[in-house]
């Protein structure tokens, strides 16, 4: 998706002075266009900030529902059925039943909820830093 509009880099740039990276590095390490960036220096005043506000697990939890799911094994679903039944989504019962499909990873198509299809979930947060955006760089550039 990134896509660099300019063939003349120019160093020492005004986004460079003020944000600390160069901003054709960074749509390539959000792997966004170049314009995007732009836009949301422009909503939010701040290159870092990919939504306007964080998400309700962000902000009870620290870490976006599909991130959650990762880190429990389950589905984003489950993990907003546990919010809203329990109020927590690492509840976990202590009654032992039978669950034909506990822990399910993989749909009718065999692909994992992670790997694409018709889920809208994102593994990325609302806010990230310039560490994380030069450390993503320089695994792309490892590669």
């Amino acid at each position: 998706m990134y896509k660099q509009k300019h063939t003349k880099r120019e160093s020492g740039t005004d986004f460079e002075k003020s944000w600390g990276i160069h901003i054709d590095d960074l749509a390539r390490a959000e792997d966004v266009t170049v314009d995007a960036i732009r836009m949301r220096v422009m909503k939010w005043g701040n290159p870092f900030q990919r939504r306007a506000k964080p998400s309700k697990y962000e902000k009870k939890y620290g870490k976006t529902q599909a991130q959650i799911a990762l880190d429990l094994g389950i589905h984003p679903i489950t993990v907003a059925c546990r919010e809203q039944k329990f109020g927590n989504v690492y509840y976990e019962s202590n009654i032992t039943t039978t669950r034909w499909n506990f822990k399910k990873t993989i749909n009718e198509d065999q692909v994992h909820w992670t790997q694409g299809g018709s889920w809208k979930f994102t593994l990325k947060s609302t806010y990230f830093t310039l560490e994380e955006a030069q450390a993503k760089l320089a695994e792309l550039d490892g590669k």
